[in-house]
């Protein structure tokens, strides 16, 4: 199946003039442009700044070389980069889309708070779910607006 944009806006409005809103899924290429590598980025750092880490790393891999450095400097790491992004037109977009009553969910991977900054500026207040750091999940219980961080969040339970 090949679709473009135009196909992408005719679906979105044929949805919300049914009732329904549709749910994203974003990852690290909305976070890459406000300047958070992507894993391999973060590999690559790992192995020019903490080498003793990078070479006990079986698998030269995000999760594995990540295992090999202390929480903190794991933490200190992640958060030097998420704490210095700028939210950009990817966030500003999909908040948009929240906000215009498009989009009620959006699933990310990422650990940063831009998506959620860019909301803000709308002032749209979508009810944020770690899923790091729950141990219990309700689904009935779920905001009607919500953005889920697979992975966990900057200062939560990630990396």
């Amino acid at each position: 199946m090949q679709r473009n944009i135009s196909d992408i806006k005719e679906n979105l409005s044929k949805a919300k003039e049914r009732g329904k809103k549709c749910t994203l899924l974003v990852g690290a290429g909305c976070s890459v442009k406000a300047g958070i590598p992507l894993a391999s980025g973060f590999v690559e750092i790992i192995k020019e700044d903490y080498e003793n880490a990078y070479n006990r790393a079986k698998e030269k891999t995000y999760p594995a070389c990540m295992a090999q450095l202390l929480v903190g400097h794991r933490r200190d790491l992640i958060a030097g980069y998420i704490d210095n992004a700028k939210i950009n037109w990817a966030h500003i977009c999909v908040a948009l889309l929240i906000h215009e009553g498009y989009v009620d969910r959006v699933f990310t991977t990422n650990f940063d708070p831009l998506l959620i900054k860019a909301c803000a500026l709308l002032n749209e207040f979508p009810a944020v779910y770690d899923f790091a750091a729950s141990q219990l999940f309700k689904p009935a219980d779920v905001a009607d607006k919500a953005i889920f961080h697979l992975h966990g969040q900057r200062g939560g339970l990630c990396y």
